[in-house]
Parts: structure tokens; C-alpha cells; sequence
């Protein structure tokens, strides 16, 4: 994963598309994934949805930052995934992606359903 992030960081973003399998679910706006980046090649890294910001399961609002984080699961089962615009996030130790699921973009299916705010 190192290595991704500093390529990541060198090339500032990777439009893609890549290919993704989502290995489990962090939070609402954060998912690990199985990236494909070159053939038979993967990497497992931790992928921050790009323009949303949901509510932190840590935070004072848990019962909905786990509906969110639920909502997440079900839009990322929806069909195949892919990373486009993919970077590192801010604070570098994680990529933040814009992501589809079954040609849906997923933040903006999270914010129209009012699982998230705007971010960026």
C-alpha cells in the first residue's frame, strides 16, 4: 500500500478507472477495498468516499453514523465497482476516490438520501 500512496501522491490523482472489491465496510464514508491496478495485480487498501462527509460512528450521532454505514454496504453490493480520480486523502494515509457501483455514484446517492453532507 506505501507504494501506491507515494505513486498516488507523485501522480497527485489516478484518473482510472479501476477496478475495486470491497473486502469489508469502515464506516459510512470509508470502505476497504481489493483495488485492481495492473493485471493479476491487486492491492488492499482503506478508500475515503470523495465529496461526502457522514456522520463518525464514534462521534455523538453513532445510530446514524451505523444506518449510513449500512447504506454504504448495501450501495457498494449493488454491483461492480470502480475508482476513478483516486488520491490521497488529507491526511495522507488513505486514498479518497470518487466510486461507482453499478454506474450509480455512491456519495451522491449517500448525500440526495441524506446520509451525508457536501465536502470539498
Amino acid at each position: 500500500m506505501k507504494l501506491l500512496i507515494a505513486v498516488a501522491m507523485a501522480a497527485e490523482v489516478l484518473s482510472g478507472p479501476y477496478r475495486a472489491e470491497v473486502v469489508r465496510v469502515i464506516d459510512g464514508d470509508t470502505f476497504v477495498a481489493r483495488v485492481v491496478i495492473w493485471p493479476s495485480l491487486t492491492s488492499e487498501t482503506a478508500i475515503r468516499l470523495r465529496g461526502i462527509d457522514t456522520p463518525e460512528r464514534h462521534g455523538p450521532d453513532r445510530d446514524r453514523a451505523q444506518a449510513a454505514r449500512r447504506r454504504l454496504t448495501e450501495l457498494l453490493a449493488s454491483g461492480e465497482i470502480l475508482l476513478r480520480d483516486v488520491g490521497v486523502d488529507k491526511y495522507g494515509n488513505r486514498f479518497d476516490a470518487s466510486v461507482s457501483a453499478a454506474g450509480q455514484d455512491v456519495a451522491e446517492a449517500l448525500r440526495r438520501e441524506g446520509w451525508g453532507k457536501a465536502n470539498r
